[in-house]
């Protein structure tokens, strides 16, 4: 009968802190999706949707990636106040996510990223932007994403 060999620990180690870095996010969406609708649309969102009609490759004021995701949300679920605030809902969420991700790089236990991903969560700028549609919802997901490809 073959003996049975345990999960060397840093294995152990591993599902614990993805399990944290799966609930830190799943509230930080949580958070976003509950609160997301209850002012109605920001005057801001309502410029994007226009442009979102007359997609072009460079705008005077804003860069077209943003744009090109609107459409592209607008397109699958719908121009519901609801469905365009769900990109910047995940975007928050994958930015408390990557923050974790960090901690977990430069050596982090579960204390660490616990501690990151809760003062990524709480932070009132990712609170603030991940409830409307602006370019400003995904800037935080993309630096926090250069920072991860440095530290890794």
């Amino acid at each position: 009968m073959p003996d049975v060999i345990p999960a060397p620990a840093n294995q152990r180690r591993s599902s614990a802190e993805l399990i944290l870095l799966v609930l830190f996010s799943a509230v930080a969406l949580l958070v976003h999706l509950l609160t997301n609708g209850r002012y109605g649309y920001f005057r801001d969102e309502l410029y994007y949707i226009a442009c979102g009609q007359h997609l072009a490759v460079g705008y005077v004021d804003q860069p077209p990636l943003s744009i090109l995701l609107l459409r592209l949300s607008e397109i699958l679920f719908g121009n519901s106040l609801f469905a365009i605030r769900l990109l910047p809902a995940l975007a928050a969420a994958s930015t408390v996510a990557i923050t974790g991700l960090i901690a977990r790089e430069l050596g982090g236990r579960a204390w660490a990223i616990a501690l990151a991903c809760a003062g990524s969560l709480c932070a009132l700028f990712s609170l603030a932007v991940g409830n409307f549609f602006s370019m400003n919802a995904f800037e935080p997901l993309f630096w926090m994403g250069c920072i991860y490809l440095l530290v890794r």
